[in-house]
């Protein structure tokens, strides 16, 4: 199970005197959440998760072959998570968690990870 929301923080800025002509958009702080089930390979991933340590989650979905090596993809790269829950679980002896996260990127993040998402695929517009 995965579940990512991105909220991008965009706040609408109205003309003088209307509330229904939208003059720009602002953006705002970009908040990710989400949650995830994760089956721990060794004592070392379930204690960075214990103990609350940061984490980079990258998510690569792959489909069929396009061309040659080239497949359809869409991978997600998601920096500085802050684990904010969860629910232990053993299934058949092996340890694993449902997972909560959370990450805010502001302008004093930039430049230290950026939030990623690169699509390819076979489709020449949209």
């Amino acid at each position: 199970n995965l579940k990512v929301d991105i909220d991008f923080g965009g706040k609408k800025i109205s003309t003088i005197g209307t509330n229904d002509t939208i003059s720009k958009i602002v953006a705002g702080n970009l908040v990710v959440e989400g949650s995830f089930d994760i089956y721990f390979q060794d004592e070392t991933e379930r204690n960075k998760f214990i103990n609350k340590t940061s984490s980079n989650l990258e998510i690569d979905l792959l489909g069929a072959t396009i061309v040659g090596t080239a497949k359809n993809e869409l991978n997600v790269y998601l920096p500085k998570l802050e684990y904010a829950s969860s629910a232990f679980k053993n299934d058949e002896g092996v340890t694993g968690a449902t997972i909560a996260f959370r990450a805010q990127y502001g302008e004093a993040s930039i430049g230290t990870g950026q939030v990623r998402a690169i699509l390819q695929n076979a489709v020449t517009g949209y």
